[in-house]
């Protein structure tokens, strides 16, 4: 099966995260303009950020390198960008 966006998100954001961003986070998110959906999944993440990575980073820099992190790799075409 192909990963989508969603699915690709969610690889990047366990990366730094103690626990999966539920889905219902993730579709806000995506769906929002990202003012509400960035502060809801920045609640989320300051509430599940591993400890090594938050002594360094904060909740929306989490978000921002997850987006860039996705976007890189549809640049490069390591990935495809699949809206589902």
């Amino acid at each position: 099966m192909m990963k989508n966006k969603k699915d690709y998100y969610l690889e990047i954001f366990s990366l730094f995260l103690t626990d999966s961003v539920p889905m219902t986070i993730l579709d806000d998110f995506m769906k929002s303009d990202h003012d509400d959906g960035y502060t809801i999944i920045a609640d989320f993440i300051g509430m599940h950020m591993k400890p090594e990575i938050s002594e360094w980073s904060t909740c929306l820099g989490i978000v921002e390198a997850v987006e860039i992190i996705y976007n890189e790799a549809v640049m490069n075409g390591n990935i495809k960008d699949i809206m589902l």
